[in-house]
């Protein structure tokens, strides 16, 4: 679908900030949470680090791979793709981080937080771009 697309779902990862986003959109269609869309696990840790204690530790105890993190991502989004109409995808960084580096999409983009991002295939390739002034 593309943005002009009525949204027939906005789909959530289940953590909190998410959701706490998508229900700013609950007018529009459900909710549905899925789980595929959370950030990568940290293993013992999650929830506990910080985002620099991570850079600082590298590896943690137990956490999801970047490759597992990227594969669940994908099948996740995949699954609502298949469906009529355009979907919204409420995530976060790493996991939008996890879907370019799948699409293999080109372009520099720096991901943040509160942002909203239009991925769209050009018949060729996928793109992702930043929609400012929503």
């Amino acid at each position: 679908g593309t943005l002009d697309d009525k949204p027939v779902r906005i789909i959530s990862s289940r953590l909190k900030r998410a959701i706490q986003t998508a229900t700013i959109l609950d007018d529009i269609a459900d909710i549905i949470q899925d789980e595929g869309l959370n950030e990568r696990h940290l293993g013992e840790l999650d929830g506990q680090i910080s985002e620099e204690e991570q850079r600082i530790r590298k590896v943690l105890p137990g956490e999801e791979c970047a490759s597992l993190h990227r594969l669940r991502v994908l099948k996740s989004v995949n699954k609502y793709l298949e469906e009529p109409g355009a979907p919204i995808f409420i995530c976060h960084g790493g996991t939008i981080r996890r879907l370019i580096e799948a699409l293999e999409i080109k372009e520099e983009i720096a991901v943040e937080n509160a942002r909203i991002y239009h991925f769209y295939n050009d018949g060729l390739h996928w793109h992702v771009e930043e929609i400012k002034n929503a």
